[in-house]
């Protein structure tokens, strides 16, 4: 697609001004979330892999759900081609971390839901789950203004509108993604979403609004 299609120019340009409202507007709790380090329900996930004689490690993040006892991510964390996986170490934003194997994680709809001690979390936020109904997206269920916060929230993690891509490459886009697998996205004081790709940049939907097709919504 051409990168100065007036279409996708226009919308993001619209979605920008929208972004900066929906961002002034967004909740005090939100905010907290993002603030709030010491009570943060962001867990940073590391995955040993084991393949054949040689190991691995890679990195993504999830959020602390239900009673404190399961963090939730996306199913891409623990696919790794043939590697199986020896250990997951859960890193909590109360400097306490658990470790467990692949019988400590399930999986459903897409998520994957890993079993820890409440004790462990003691402190640590725990959020409650926005369901959207499966025929519908963030932005049918929520409205536009969610669309826009979506989009202020990939910028501050350093993806760059389509845009500015187009016009001045990626490489001179000022910040690096700081987004991970299982990166999760706050909305009214709860998780809707998680990112289940790290993408390049911000896309814009063909019925207009910005894509959604970099995260996965928690479905009813």
């Amino acid at each position: 697609m051409n990168c100065f299609y007036k279409k996708v120019v226009v919308t993001l340009a619209g979605m920008g001004a929208l972004a900066g409202m929906a961002h002034a507007q967004t909740d005090a709790l939100t905010q907290a979330v993002s603030r709030q380090v010491k009570t943060s329900p962001v867990v940073n996930i590391s995955v040993n892999w084991k393949n054949g004689d040689s190991s691995s490690l890679t990195h993504c993040e999830g959020v602390l759900v239900g009673q404190g006892d399961k963090v939730a991510t996306v199913k891409e964390c623990f696919e790794n081609g043939s590697a199986s996986v020896q250990q997951v170490t859960l890193f909590f934003s109360n400097k306490k971390s658990a470790t467990g194997g692949w019988q400590t994680i399930a999986l459903r709809d897409g998520m994957a839901f890993i079993r820890v001690n409440p004790q462990v979390t003691q402190g640590v936020r725990t959020m409650q789950v926005g369901l959207v109904p499966a025929d519908q997206s963030l932005q049918d269920y929520y409205g536009q203004d969610i669309g826009a916060e979506l989009m202020s929230f990939m910028m501050s993690k350093g993806v760059p509108p389509a845009r500015h891509r187009c016009r001045m490459g990626a490489s001179n886009w000022p910040r690096e993604p700081k987004l991970k697998l299982g990166t999760p996205f706050f909305w009214n004081g709860k998780v809707v979403a998680l990112f289940k790709e790290v993408p390049h940049r911000i896309s814009v939907s063909l019925f207009g609004g910005i894509s959604e097709g970099a995260v996965r919504l928690f479905r009813r």
